[in-house]
């Protein structure tokens, strides 16, 4: 019997992270964005986008840009069947 399973654990250290309060933001879900600087900023709620927007220097200092890598980029450098955890 052959089995296979996905090992997500990699690609959480790739979703960007709110620059206001440090959450993990899935950018398909996430709830508010800004652009500065030519980059996109992707945040957890509407507060901390408002917060974001009052001030972005002081979040941007803090925080890289969190542009999602590119499709078809590896994840981290590691081949797609890194991610799978495979037995027979």
């Amino acid at each position: 019997m052959f089995t296979a399973s996905l090992n997500l654990d990699g690609l959480q250290s790739m979703l960007p992270k709110d620059p206001v309060c440090g959450a993990t933001v899935d950018v398909t879900k996430a709830i508010a964005a800004s652009n500065h600087g030519g980059s996109t900023y992707y945040f957890c709620g509407s507060a901390c986008k408002e917060q974001f927007d009052a001030n972005p220097a002081k979040y941007v200092s803090a925080a890289a840009p969190t542009e999602p890598p590119a499709l078809g980029t590896p994840a981290g450098g590691r081949p797609w069947w890194q991610f799978w955890n495979w037995s027979y």
